[in-house]
């Protein structure tokens, strides 16, 4: 059965976060396209002959040896910007009592929301640079750059 006494308060925020999402949508968007190489740097397999295998957009569900770990916690990432060689796996947990998503800016891979200490982690197979947010809270950024 709904809680209405504990959804109603959530609703403006929540349109908020929707209608923040929308504007920062259309910024990106409306965005010059990167120069050179990184043109579309989550799109490197597309440019290498065709599209990524539907592998390739799957996490990881659980982080190797040489993983790296980002909390989310206070409504961010606490590692905004993260450089990492290529077959690293980045997992990253909430710590919030919201839930949160990480997701691609290019959608090349999203979480689904996370609860309080829920994990989500991926692979990072190509070189490029991953823009990423989540979906919930679009002011909440971060990016990989992943080295070859």
């Amino acid at each position: 059965m709904l809680n209405y006494a504990r959804t109603l308060p959530r609703l403006p925020l929540t349109i908020a976060g929707i209608a923040l999402f929308a504007l920062l949508a259309v910024a990106v968007v409306a965005a010059p396209a990167p120069k050179a190489a990184s043109a579309a740097p989550g799109h490197a397999a597309h440019a290498a002959g065709g599209p990524a295998s539907p592998a390739s957009f799957l996490p990881s569900t659980v982080a190797d040896a040489d993983g790296v770990q980002v909390a989310i916690k206070e409504f961010k990432f606490d590692a905004p910007t993260l450089t990492v060689p290529v077959g690293t796996t980045v997992t990253w947990t909430n710590e919030d009592t919201e839930p949160h998503t990480v997701t691609a800016s290019d959608r090349a891979f999203s979480s689904t929301g996370l609860d309080r200490n829920e994990k989500y982690s991926h692979t990072f197979t190509t070189p490029g640079t991953y823009a990423y947010f989540c979906a919930l809270h679009p002011f909440m950024t971060g990016q990989v750059v992943v080295q070859p």
